[in-house]
């Protein structure tokens, strides 16, 4: 409501957020990972240059340009957890194999987050919406 007042949504907007599902994730390890954090990025957009071979093995000494947008990242007592929200439709039976698939994005970003912040990412989580199951690496 508060976002629909300063016009930062449209009324059809606001009626479409499911407060349910905000609710669910904010009571959440991860959620209450966010809540209690020191700091806290959103958003986050990155470019920098990394070895290549840090993804694609056999590539030698090229350098490869990695950007992205890191949706959120909450540090404590110096070490990050960055948290991916992924809007794919997943079971409990699907959720892990499909965790796996985005695994080595987040790995990416806990990388680059690492590198310019120079402080550790501690852990990476991956939390689907549909249902509100969080996978963490």
């Amino acid at each position: 409501a508060r976002l629909e007042r300063q016009g930062f949504l449209t009324n059809a907007q606001a009626q479409a957020v499911d407060t349910g599902q905000i609710f669910k994730f904010f009571a959440s390890p991860p959620g209450r990972r966010l809540r209690e954090a020191d700091h806290v990025l959103r958003e986050f957009k990155f470019s920098l240059l990394r070895p290549a071979g840090d993804y694609f093995p056999g590539t030698g000494d090229d350098l490869l340009l990695l950007q992205g947008v890191i949706d959120c990242a909450a540090e404590h007592g110096g070490k990050w957890t960055v948290i991916d929200y992924k809007t794919d439709r997943v079971t409990a039976e699907t959720v892990q194999t499909r965790g796996e698939f985005y695994r080595s994005q987040v790995q990416a970003y806990a990388d680059a987050l690492t590198e310019i912040t120079g402080k550790p990412v501690e852990q990476t989580v991956l939390y689907f919406l549909q249902p509100g199951i969080a996978v963490t690496f």
